[in-house]
């Protein structure tokens, strides 16, 4: 082995000589250390540093090491037999890099503004090749990159059609053109690991055999794209709301928007949002009422969601967004204001509550838990009534065919006494309206003010006293009857 030493600090191995000659004055050395393998060429700028010491020797290495930063040529070639190896060093080409040997790099960058064709075997452990330039470039060959970088404004990258181009770590197109060198024709793009894509314009790219690409900004879909995303859906524009008069329910509706603004089909992943209050405010995606998953929706396909659990007789304001699979949002939509109409409505848990065989002048209190519900959507008041049976009557004390029925609400079943049950809480044939005393226990729960949808049970207590004597044994049915009124605000 010959050692020529170039500066006091680096040294260049040639691990096979040829033959020997003898140099005077200075060695052959390539700008800042870089050495080149066999059979490989170097541009017309390689400059020739002065040395101290003589290389003795002309050698022609199968293996070549960089240490230092960079090497500068016009193009690049690596014959075939050749190898080259950059560690930690910087390859920057002006024009084109052609592989026809091997080309290692453990660690360090590249950069060139021509052509890639990758022949034979290019490593690229832990490098950065980066196209730059305004010229259009073309890669040939199926290559493996570690990092791969073109964020020059207007350029044009050119892949050969069928090819496979792969990225291991980070893919960062900014501002630039892909197409294959033969319209129509696919070309592969794998990517593994990381990206940072923005305001591409792609054609007859299929990246389906790695992660998906998400283009954002102003990025353009040409057509025939595979695992290609070109940003978030549109932002609805006409999301509109009725009201049933009859329900208070609001069915909203909506024309789809695509995948990629109002282009491809809403895939499996994608959602809309829902969101809705009584009052305008700031509107955000992750502040939501209601969440749909969707999937396999075509552009302007006409949708709709029904909103129940609405308070009544008052204004609603909706708005919508739309992600895809990534999940790439959409903008805010444009708004539907809704006028919810009031609905009144009581619900009743059973229909009929039977005291069985009761002697006369005799007073017992349902054991059933009745469950009175406001299901309207406004807040309700409660009016209470009974009637006459076939033989009997109400009244406030029993007599004669006379029965004496009270009721109220409480969480529990109440006593059978005085004490508990007032004279208040006696019914009559006329309506009466609940307060937080009359037809209460102990205004734990009463039938004033009953507020819609949730904690609207009310538990719905009876104790009647039978009269004191009757002409009649037959088994008598007393209707009771609890209405609602709209409640006062």
């Amino acid at each position: 082995m010959v050692l020529a030493k170039i500066s006091p600090k680096y040294y260049v191995h040639f691990l096979s000589m040829l033959n020997l000659v003898r140099k005077y004055g200075r060695s052959l050395s390539f700008r800042d250390g870089f050495a080149s393998g066999r059979h490989s060429r170097l541009s017309k700028r390689i400059k020739l540093l002065p040395a101290p010491f003589f290389l003795i020797g002309l050698a022609i290495s199968l293996y070549a090491l960089c240490h230092l930063p960079s090497l500068y040529a016009s193009d690049y070639t690596i014959n075939s037999g050749a190898t080259v190896t950059i560690n930690n060093g910087s390859l920057k080409v002006d024009g084109n890099i052609t592989i026809s040997g091997k080309l290692d790099v453990s660690t360090g960058t590249i950069s060139l503004s021509g052509n890639w064709t990758n022949n034979n075997i290019f490593t690229c452990g832990n490098s950065t090749v980066t196209f730059t330039g305004s010229t259009s470039s073309t890669l040939t060959g199926n290559t493996t990159f570690q990092c791969l970088v073109s964020t020059t404004t207007n350029k044009q990258i050119n892949f050969t059609s069928a090819s496979e181009t792969c990225i291991t770590g980070n893919l960062n197109f900014e501002n630039i053109t892909l197409r294959s060198t033969l319209q129509g024709a696919t070309w592969y793009l794998t990517l593994s690991g990381t990206q940072d894509v923005s305001d591409v314009d792609v054609r007859d790219s299929n990246a389906s055999r790695g992660y998906t690409i998400v283009a954002f900004g102003n990025s353009i879909d040409s057509g025939n794209n595979t695992n290609w995303d070109f940003g978030p859906p549109a932002a609805i524009t006409d999301l509109t709301g009725l009201c049933n008069s009859d329900t208070g329910y609001v069915t909203l509706s909506w024309s789809t928007p695509g995948d990629d603004g109002w282009t491809g089909t809403l895939l499996s992943g994608s959602e809309y949002r829902i969101d809705y209050s009584t009052y305008s405010k700031q509107w955000s995606k992750d502040t939501y009422e209601v969440s749909i998953p969707t999937s396999g929706v075509a552009p302007y396909t006409q949708a709709s969601h029904k909103i129940t659990g609405l308070t009544g007789d008052t204004t609603w304001y909706f708005q919508i967004w739309t992600a895809d699979e990534i999940p790439n949002w959409s903008g805010l939509s444009n708004g539907a204001t809704v006028w919810v109409n009031p609905i009144l409505s009581i619900s009743i848990s059973t229909d009929t509550y039977n005291f069985g065989v009761l002697q006369g002048d005799t007073a017992a209190v349902s054991t059933a838990n009745i469950i009175v519900t406001n299901d309207g959507n406004v807040k309700e008041k409660y009016s209470i009534k009974c009637s006459t049976s076939a033989e009997w009557s109400p009244a406030n004390s029993p007599d004669y065919n006379k029965f004496v029925l009270q009721s109220a609400f409480h969480p529990s079943e109440p006593p059978n006494d005085d004490i508990s049950w007032k004279d208040d809480d006696i019914l009559t044939e006329s309506l009466q309206e609940c307060t937080t005393y009359q037809f209460s226990i102990d205004n734990s729960e009463n039938g004033k003010d009953v507020t819609p949808f949730a904690n609207t049970d009310r538990h719905f207590w009876l104790r009647l006293h039978t009269p004191l004597y009757s002409n009649t044994t037959d088994q008598q049915t007393i209707p009771v009857t609890i209405s609602a009124d709209k409640a006062t605000p």
